[in-house]
């Protein structure tokens, strides 16, 4: 019975964190945490708070709180690398980024297709489009298939610099898997003729 009251704590506590951190409330999130630490966070408090912090772009702290979940033994999941790599890759460090996303299969995780596309936007964003492309193809041979939302960001990607070719490959990749586009891709330059 112990177990199961300190596991219902540990959730309220995550949703409390997670709840102050939509609100920017970083400062009372990580007050909540130290008290948290009391009865030893778990995997979904710290991801939780790292998470809410990448998310605010305080990803400094979030990458030693990586290193204190693992000395308490506390595995990070995919959820919490995914996290970690957007906040990265937001915050303009795509090398830590890249880093961190080879890390994954040391950890004995394995990246989903949201990890994917976040790394993928990551180097997008940097111009990085022959590297993209390598991870894109990496994807699809180690059996994470791309969604819609990876062929968005690939897609825009390949507008934003102005690789049109590319763009209209992808595009038609995306229609015969009757994958369907999102309005912000909608948006973008495309002739109406290709939509169809």
């Amino acid at each position: 019975m112990e177990d199961k009251g300190l596991e219902q704590s540990l959730y309220s506590f995550s949703m409390l964190i997670n709840g102050y951190c939509k609100r920017s409330r970083l400062d009372d999130a990580m007050q909540l945490f130290k008290k948290c630490k009391t009865r030893k966070p778990d995997q979904v408090t710290y991801t939780t708070l790292i998470d809410g912090l990448c998310k605010a772009r305080k990803v400094g702290t979030t990458q030693n709180m990586l290193i204190e979940m693992q000395v308490y033994g506390v595995s990070p999941n995919i959820i919490t690398y995914t996290a970690l790599v957007n906040g990265l890759c937001k915050s303009g460090n795509i090398e830590k980024a890249r880093q961190l996303f080879l890390e994954i299969p040391i950890k004995g995780l394995v990246a989903n297709a949201i990890t994917y596309t976040t790394m993928i936007n990551g180097l997008f964003k940097e111009g990085m489009f022959i590297e993209a492309e390598k991870l894109i193809i990496e994807m699809k041979n180690k059996g994470s298939i791309p969604d819609a939302t990876t062929y968005d960001t690939v897609i825009n990607g390949y507008l934003k610099g102005n690789d049109v070719i590319r763009a209209l490959e992808f595009l038609k990749e995306m229609r015969e898997r009757n994958l369907s586009l999102t309005d912000a891709t909608k948006s973008l330059q495309i002739t109406p003729s290709v939509l169809k």
